[in-house]
């Protein structure tokens, strides 16, 4: 969860977003970094 941390803390800086979307947008990207794969079709639904 560190990593989840930090990237979420780099997202609110550069992003100057408020609430809930840092750490969303932060936990999303390292669920697909750490599946490795991805079905575009099915996440766009």
């Amino acid at each position: 969860m560190n990593q989840v941390n930090l990237l979420r803390q780099t997202l609110k800086l550069d992003l100057e977003w408020h609430g809930a979307r840092p750490s969303f947008l932060a936990m999303l990207l390292m669920a697909l970094l750490l599946v490795k794969t991805v079905n575009l079709t099915e996440v766009a639904t």
